[in-house]
């Protein structure tokens, strides 16, 4: 069991984001773009602290991109990754990466750009957000598979609602 455990927001996520986006960026010749997501991107909202990015790539690159990564030294996740996205995670000694490969104008993309822009935008819902994270971190025990069941309606009612 993986637990989770709560972490109020520190701006050296930005410049952590920043520093592996560039480690990417001069060691992988293929084209893509790099999103920092998950709550580690929007300012003042608390979290599990993991450095969430989405690499976004054309589908043609998909394949490529999935070996430049665990090249760069990202674990694959089978388990974590799904049709639409293939799932990384990098462990470091004080500090983890989750990363998500998706191809251009997928939904998944497309939904993470709109909830990570909905919290920034929305200084109260995102309050919110992070009180309810709060309360299901208790409730699952800081498991992380409970803790993304009890957490995943709440944001798919939030797309559904407002996208």
């Amino acid at each position: 069991m993986n637990i989770y455990t709560f972490k109020e927001y520190d701006p050296i996520f930005a410049e952590v984001f920043l520093k592996e986006k560039t480690r990417l960026q001069d060691n992988i010749a293929l084209e893509f773009v790099i999103e920092h997501i998950g709550s580690t991107s929007v300012l003042n909202l608390g979290g599990k602290g993991v450095i969430d990015m989405m690499v976004v790539v054309n589908a043609d690159d998909m394949q490529a991109m999935k070996g430049n990564l665990i090249s760069s030294g990202y674990l694959y996740s089978e388990t974590g990754s799904a049709e639409d996205r293939h799932f990384f995670i990098l462990d470091e000694q004080s500090r983890r990466y989750h990363l998500h490969l998706v191809e251009e104008n997928s939904l998944y993309l497309r939904e993470a750009m709109f909830f990570r822009k909905y919290l920034r935008n929305n200084v109260e819902e995102m309050k919110a957000y992070e009180d309810f994270k709060k309360q299901i971190l208790k409730m699952s025990g800081m498991d992380n598979l409970r803790y993304r069941e009890l957490k995943n309606p709440y944001i798919r009612k939030i797309l559904d609602e407002s996208m």
